[in-house]
């Protein structure tokens, strides 16, 4: 009989303690959501310096970030940040602009994107693992990562539902900018670099909370046709991808060129026109 009692009582605390970890787990899942909050329309921005593991971050990345900019001959803090990525090439670019009123940006720096998800093309719906390609921006910071620190980027936008409601598919959502070195559609740049990116993103916006920080990513640098059979390929499976690349073409010659954003306006088939001053 004691042997029965005992093995019962060996039973409940171990369902107990299931129990307890599947609600701590639980917890933790929902705080690291909850902290994922869109940027517009609330004070999160305004707490985030305040968060003891931020507080610190920014206290040791702001140092750094100054002689960076001193180093590069750049005005410090900036008032407005250009984010690019070439998926395929494995960068993401920084580019920065020292006045709220100016259209030009100046290149900062490039961090190395640790591992890519995917290849050319489109995200085109849930668990595709597809980096997406197109015209995005910063939609969140979630302080609390599992990855470190992260940037949401409004995946899927407008243009992307539009072009996809035919197939009734799932989109997916939740890419990031993050630390880490691990991907399955997020852009993942190691703990240091994310942590530097993430305090001059977050001090950008928060000095100008209406400020956009457009994220614009890209199959590869288009300077080149270095992964043109992959283009072909993907070009055969779904030939509208011939006019998102001709939009990113576009874009990407005329930032080139110009160092300006050229204006992007969504047509009635969910593709981006251009407005070439």
């Amino acid at each position: 009989m004691m042997n029965g009692a005992w093995l019962i009582s060996c039973s409940l605390r171990c369902l107990n303690i299931k129990l307890v970890l599947c609600i701590v787990t639980a917890f933790l899942f929902f705080v690291s959501h909850l902290w994922a909050e869109n940027i517009k329309g609330n004070k999160f921005l305004s707490n985030q310096p305040h968060i003891s593991k931020n507080r610190s971050i920014i206290q040791h990345q702001i140092p750094n970030l100054k002689e960076e900019f001193a180093y590069a001959g750049l005005v410090w803090p900036p008032k407005k940040i250009y984010i690019r990525v070439f998926k395929l090439d494995r960068i993401l670019e920084v580019w920065v602009c020292d006045n709220s009123s100016s259209k030009s940006y100046k290149y900062f720096k490039s961090y190395p994107i640790c591992v890519l998800s995917g290849h050319v093309g489109t995200k085109n719906y849930l668990g595709d693992k597809q980096v997406p390609e197109g015209f995005y921006h910063i939609s969140s910071f979630n302080p609390f990562s599992h990855y470190d620190l992260a940037l949401g980027i409004n995946y899927p936008n407008a243009s992307d539902i539009l072009i996809h409601n035919e197939t009734k598919a799932p989109l997916g959502g939740n890419i990031f900018i993050h630390g880490g070195c691990a991907s399955v559609g997020c852009i993942p740049i190691m703990d240091n670099n994310i942590e530097e990116l993430y305090t001059l993103t977050l001090l950008v916006h928060t000095s100008n909370p209406n400020n956009v920080i457009p994220v614009h990513i890209f199959p590869y640098e288009l300077i080149t046709n270095k992964f043109s059979d992959q283009v072909d390929r993907v070009m055969l499976q779904n030939p509208k991808y011939f006019n998102t690349l001709y939009t990113l073409q576009k874009v990407y010659d005329y930032f080139n060129e110009y160092r300006h954003i050229p204006p992007l306006f969504l047509n009635t088939k969910g593709y981006y026109d251009v407005k070439v001053e």
